[in-house]
């Protein structure tokens, strides 16, 4: 490889690990504002007049973003493994949000999007399976 080579090789990894670190502190700090949110909701959502399923709908949608959020951090720090780590944690991201979905539906009694998102987090779950399984051993 030329010396030409080599300078953009190495430039080229500076500007993706200047990308990374950039997203990760983005993401913490959402993660930040998210909490925030989070007990700014718990809040004003605790009067009289708010029924049970919305406070439910407020707590599951809370947790399940940080959780989601955490996911995205755990997922741009394992980039630099395997390709099958990659499609793993991609996986495990919409594993979760497809959870998150199944039991909103359940909660609303949403029939069609609790088949769909049951049947998409079967699917999900599959995939992490195989690839743990077949692929990365």
């Amino acid at each position: 490889m030329s010396e030409v080579g080599r300078v953009i090789d190495r430039f080229g990894g500076n500007v993706i690990l200047a990308v990374e670190v950039l997203v990760l502190v983005l993401v913490a700090l959402l993660i930040i504002m998210a909490s925030y949110v989070s007990v700014r909701d718990l809040r004003s959502v605790l009067t009289p007049y708010v029924t049970y399923s919305e406070i439910i709908e407020l707590i599951i949608n809370d947790v399940f973003t940080l959780v989601v959020l955490a996911e995205i951090m755990r997922f741009i720090i394992a980039l630099r493994a395997s390709p099958g780590t990659r499609i793993i944690g991609l996986a495990e991201v919409g594993l979760i949000v497809s959870i998150r979905e199944v039991i909103l539906a359940s909660v609303m009694k949403e029939y069609l999007g609790l088949l769909l998102s049951s049947v998409a987090s079967i699917i999900l779950a599959l995939i992490i399976w195989l690839v743990k399984t077949k692929i990365v051993r």
